[in-house]
């Protein structure tokens, strides 16, 4: 008996130029059918329309490095070709580089019926363009990433946890006398939580949130019906890889 199971093509690269683009060196250029056979074709051009199309003739998704979605260049503020501490830690790594903007890749493998799922995000390594994993998680959420391969899974459950929150203080209905100055409060101490969550202050925010439930148990006319809603289109799913 066969198993009914989603395929994900790899989509892989040998390094990140200084200009955002990516280095196809071999053996990481091309998959290694292609070699095999000698197709002429590379990862990249997968990600073409074209590619895009033919990946969908046997594939659920697409699983790209990170570097194809969102584009990243060298920070190298006085052009003297050397790359320059960005973020101020005293150090020059794939961190310090400036994140450019969405490549497009999603949209089109979306519109070609094909999922994207990244690789590889982690809390130690692999920051390009970000010093905090939980903004690196952010960022690639606002994409409509569908799912990411991830070693740190409950970083990635965090990064997503306060944009759910909110989602549920938008649909508490409250009533009566002062019910917005209650909701402008939720949000408000929704918003400082998550603040310091970023900075590292975990007890802190820990604290914020619970106030924040507290909050919500106070309101007597409304209800959060988190587990009852449909959660939006894009909450990715994570996968430890």
């Amino acid at each position: 008996q066969l198993t009914d199971v989603k395929l994900v093509q790899l989509i892989d690269a040998n390094d990140v130029n200084p200009d955002g683009s990516l280095d196809l060196s071999a053996p990481f250029g091309q998959p290694y059918d292609f070699v095999v056979s000698g197709d002429p074709r590379t990862f990249a051009d997968l990600l073409t329309p074209a590619g895009l199309d033919f990946v969908n003739d046997y594939a659920d998704g697409i699983g790209p490095w990170k570097p194809y979605l969102l584009r990243t260049r060298v920070y190298d503020r006085n052009r003297d070709g050397v790359p320059d501490d960005r973020n101020g830690d005293g150090v020059v790594t794939i961190s310090d580089r400036v994140v450019v903007g969405d490549t497009g890749v999603i949209a089109n493998a979306h519109d070609a019926g094909l999922m994207v799922h990244a690789f590889t995000f982690r809390n130690d390594a692999s920051l390009y363009g970000f010093s905090d994993p939980i903004q690196e998680y952010k960022a690639y959420y606002a994409l409509g990433i569908d799912g990411v391969f991830s070693d740190f899974p409950d970083t990635a459950l965090a990064a997503q946890a306060f944009d759910r929150l909110t989602a549920d203080v938008a649909a508490v209905t409250i009533g009566g006398r002062g019910a917005e100055a209650i909701r402008r409060t939720l949000l408000q101490t929704l918003a400082v939580a998550e603040r310091l969550d970023d900075h590292g202050a975990d007890r802190a925010a820990a604290l914020m949130l619970r106030v924040f439930i507290d909050l919500v148990e106070d309101v007597q006319v409304g209800r959060i019906a988190a587990a009852d809603r449909e959660r939006p289109d894009h909450q990715p799913a994570l996968y430890r890889r």
